[in-house]
């Protein structure tokens, strides 16, 4: 991590966060906050990054102290490794490093991040728990004393690498797409309801949709939604 100073117009590195030997970070989102903390999410690949990944993990960087810390707001010492206690979404099953077959190995992938008002971190991603299985929606959120970890979306569709999240009060919305066929892929979005349970929604009929992204400003979300089999970029915004 690198830190900008406007005084000196120069950049200086803050720490090396992560580091494992035959292990690669592979950076997925970063999020600020109103008191200056820098939310950080990655995933660790076997050696070389690849586009099979494992152990989800999150750290928060406080400026104001210098001091790295846990969800919970422990501090913590880096760099921290694929086995510390930091990862969102640990080894599950028969998943493991020593795999390495995207087209088949459980893994996960395409974690965004979103941070509630009071501070806690909710991470959307996508996962493969079983060899061979499709590629399954879930959200890791801290609750305060752990991760909590639901299914957005199980369906029998495999999913693309593409999801975001936001959240805004009480309300949690995850975005995703569907490798439903070569030509009729979709973008979805689910918000998640009082009884916990998740309501979805597509979000173009017509358009073949692979790539999203999602910024939320001002109390709306607006959505930035790919088509590169046909040459489209839509965006677009949902209110709270």
């Amino acid at each position: 991590m690198y830190r900008w100073s406007n005084a000196s117009n120069m950049w200086t590195r803050v720490a090396t966060f992560a580091t494992e030997a035959n292990r690669s970070v592979y950076p997925d989102d970063v999020a600020g906050t109103g008191n200056g903390d820098v939310h950080i999410a990655w995933e660790w690949a076997r050696g070389a990054a690849g586009g099979l990944r494992h152990a989800g993990s999150y750290l928060r960087y406080s400026p104001a102290t210098n001091q790295f810390s846990d969800p919970a707001g422990t501090p913590t010492t880096v760099p921290v490794t694929s086995t510390s206690e930091v990862a969102y979404q640990p080894l599950e099953g028969v998943e493991s490093f020593e795999a390495g077959d995207f087209t088949y190995d459980p893994g996960v992938q395409s974690a965004k991040l979103a941070i509630t008002a009071d501070g806690r971190p909710l991470v959307a991603y996508r996962y493969r728990d079983t060899p061979g299985g499709t590629f399954r929606v879930r959200l890791a959120e801290w609750t305060g004393s752990g991760w909590q970890r639901s299914l957005v979306y199980q369906g029998i569709y495999d999913t693309y690498a593409a999801v975001d999240v936001t959240t805004h009060a009480s309300g949690v919305r995850v975005y995703y797409a569907k490798n439903q066929t070569i030509a009729d892929n979709h973008a979805f979005v689910s918000a998640r309801q009082p009884d916990g349970s998740w309501a979805e929604t597509l979000l173009l009929a017509d358009v073949p949709v692979e790539r999203l992204a999602v910024i939320r400003r001002g109390g709306i979300d607006h959505l930035y939604l790919a088509s590169p089999s046909t040459w489209q970029l839509h965006n677009g915004s949902l209110p709270w």
